[in-house]
């Protein structure tokens, strides 16, 4: 079945966009884990623009790091984690921010700090 030379080129563009969408995708955005690959260095350049450009610093993606280890450590006995406030990732993070004092979410310290 032959297309007419306009529907010809709406397929080739839409074919050229899906294509380049899905190569970003899979260079930048594709979390590899954590062994070093043929996309890190890409993937770290591209991130540490993206963290340029929201005026994410060093200090809150140390701290975000941190505490996402923290969390991934915790186990046990659910229904005690959740007395404790540590059930969750969220119940977790609120725990831990009120325990600091520091309260509030990553986004209100990134606010704070631009304050």
């Amino acid at each position: 079945m032959a297309f007419s030379p306009q529907t010809n080129r709406a397929i080739r563009l839409l074919t050229v966009v899906a294509t380049t969408g899905t190569a970003f995708h899979c260079v930048f955005r594709i979390d590899y884990g954590d062994e070093p690959h043929v996309f890190t260095g890409l993937q770290a350049w591209y991130n540490s623009a993206i963290d340029g450009m929201m005026g994410i610093d060093d200090d809150v993606i140390r701290e975000a790091r941190e505490e996402r280890r923290r969390v991934g450590r915790l186990g046990g006995d659910r229904k005690k984690n959740e007395e404790d406030g540590d059930g969750d990732a969220a119940t977790t993070a609120t725990a831990a921010l009120k325990r600091d004092g520091s309260g509030g979410s990553l986004t209100e310290k990134i606010a704070a700090r631009e304050r």
